[in-house]
C-alpha cells in the first residue's frame, strides 16, 4: 500500500508488502486514518497476507480482521453508506497457474461485520465456481448488496442482493445484472440472449 497526503504529488509506502493484489481499498467518511483493505493474497502461491485489514494510524500499523485460509483472499470489502460498521467482504480463491486460473472456493462468499470489522459472520455462500468481480452497496437502501460475478462453467453474469427481509439470500441469474427477483429469497434462471 501507498499512501499520499498531498493530493498525489508524493507517495509514501504504507505497508501490506505481501498482501500481492489488492482488491479494494474504503476509507471511513469521517476519519482518513481509518481505512479497510481487501487483499487477495500473492496470485501465484498460498501466503499468509491475505484476507481484510485494517488501519486506525493512517497506515502506520495494519491489524488482519477477516482471514479463511493461505489460499482465500478478499476480493473487495465495502462500508455500509452512513454506517462505516457495518462492513461486508467477498472471499475467495484466486490464483494463477500457466495453464489455468483457479477461482471460488467452499469457504469463500459473502462475510458481514457489524463492529467495524472486528467480529464477522459468513451471510452467503456461492457455489464453488463462482467469482465476484464487484461488490456494491446499494446507497437508497443500505440493506441491499449488489455483486457483478461469473461463473466458470456457465459464463454468465450473477447479481446477488439482500437484506433483513431476504435473509440476505437472493440471486439472478443472467448475461446481465439485473435488479434482483421481486419475490424474497426467490431464486430462478434468467434466459441467455
Amino acid at each position: 500500500m501507498y499512501k499520499s497526503t498531498d493530493g498525489g504529488e508524493t507517495w509514501k509506502f504504507a505497508g501490506l508488502y505481501n498482501a500481492g493484489q489488492i482488491g479494494a481499498v474504503r476509507i471511513h467518511p469521517t476519519n482518513p486514518d481509518i481505512v479497510w483493505v481487501a487483499a487477495g493474497g500473492d496470485i501465484f502461491k498460498p501466503n499468509e497476507e491475505r484476507g481484510v485489514f485494517k488501519t486506525t494510524d493512517g497506515g502506520q500499523t495494519w491489524r488482519k480482521l477477516l482471514y479463511v485460509s493461505d489460499q482465500v483472499g478478499a476480493m473487495d470489502v465495502e462500508l455500509q453508506p452512513g454506517n462505516p460498521n457495518v462492513v461486508y467482504a467477498w472471499m475467495s480463491r484466486l490464483e494463477r497457474k500457466p495453464w489455468t486460473i483457479i477461482s471460488g472456493s467452499r469457504e469463500g462468499g459473502f462475510y458481514k461485520s457489524t463492529d467495524g470489522g472486528a467480529t464477522w459472520q459468513r451471510v452467503l455462500h456461492v457455489s464453488d465456481d463462482t467469482g465476484i468481480t464487484n461488490v456494491v452497496m446499494d446507497p437508497s437502501n443500505p440493506d441491499v448488496l449488489y455483486a457483478a460475478a461469473y461463473q466458470r462453467r456457465r459464463r454468465v453474469g450473477q447479481l446477488i442482493a439482500g437484506g433483513p427481509e431476504a435473509g440476505g439470500r437472493r440471486a439472478l441469474w443472467g448475461r446481465w445484472a439485473r435488479r434482483f427477483p421481486p419475490k424474497p429469497g426467490a431464486c430462478r434462471q434468467a434466459k441467455s440472449a
